[in-house]
C-alpha cells in the first residue's frame, strides 16, 4: 500500500490541532423558570405564513402564473379554462364519493 500521502494527512491534523487548541468551549446559562415561561409564551402565538419566505414566493409563483395565463391568446386560455374547470369537477366528484364512503353510504338509494 502506498503512503506517499501520510505525510499530508498528519500535517492537516496538526494544523486543525493547532486550530481547535485555540477556541474556548461554548458557555451555555442554565436553563430557568423564566426561560419556560418565554418559551410557552412563544409556542401559545400562532404562526402566520402570511409574512414568511414560502408565502411571499408562493404569492410571486401565482403572480407569474397569471402573468402567463394573461399572455395566451384568447383560444388558449378557454382551452385552459375549460382545463381547470374540467379538474376541478373530478376533485368535486372525488371529494363527494369519499364523504359517502365515509359515511358508509347509508344515505344512497
Amino acid at each position: 500500500m502506498d503512503k506517499s500521502t501520510e505525510g499530508k494527512v498528519t500535517e492537516k491534523r496538526k494544523r486543525w490541532e493547532d486550530i481547535a487548541s485555540g477556541w474556548a468551549s461554548p458557555t451555555y446559562k442554565e436553563w430557568t423558570r423564566k426561560d419556560n415561561a418565554a418559551l410557552a409564551c412563544i409556542e401559545a402565538k400562532p404562526v402566520l405564513m402570511k409574512g414568511t419566505a414560502f408565502s411571499c414566493l408562493k404569492e410571486k409563483h401565482k403572480k407569474d402564473l397569471m402573468a402567463r395565463f394573461r399572455a395566451l391568446s384568447r383560444d388558449e386560455q378557454n382551452e385552459w379554462m375549460e382545463l381547470l374547470k374540467d379538474m376541478n369537477a373530478a376533485k368535486v366528484a372525488e371529494r363527494k364519493k369519499k364523504e359517502e364512503e365515509r359515511e358508509g353510504g347509508w344515505h344512497l338509494k
